[in-house]
């Protein structure tokens, strides 16, 4: 089964944005802490792969450079077949793909 990785940016504060994707993907994420991750996060694990909402922080520096002004970044981890759904749903929830 072939994985995707996808990560957008988001211009809403952690709760608001982890709020937007949970809308967007019908999804129930769980507040976690993670000094890697930029201190608290959320974390969402549906069958069909792995989301993370968290702060856009590197230890200091930002998560995404090309971003520096968006307070959250998001990470998803999908099947190829629900790609297409996750990519429509978080674009139209106002998020910024972000594309390497």
């Amino acid at each position: 089964m072939t994985r995707m990785y996808l990560t957008f940016v988001g211009d809403t504060d952690l709760n608001a944005s982890a709020t937007a994707v949970g809308r967007a993907l019908g999804l129930e994420f769980t507040e976690r802490e993670s000094l890697f991750l930029g201190g608290d996060y959320f974390l969402a694990r549906p069958p069909w792969g792995e989301v993370i909402v968290q702060h856009n922080d590197d230890q200091g520096e930002p998560a995404e450079p090309a971003y520096p002004d968006a307070p959250t970044v998001i990470t998803v981890t999908t099947d190829a077949g629900q790609e297409p759904h996750v990519l429509a749903a978080l674009r139209d929830s106002g998020f910024t793909q972000v594309v390497t």
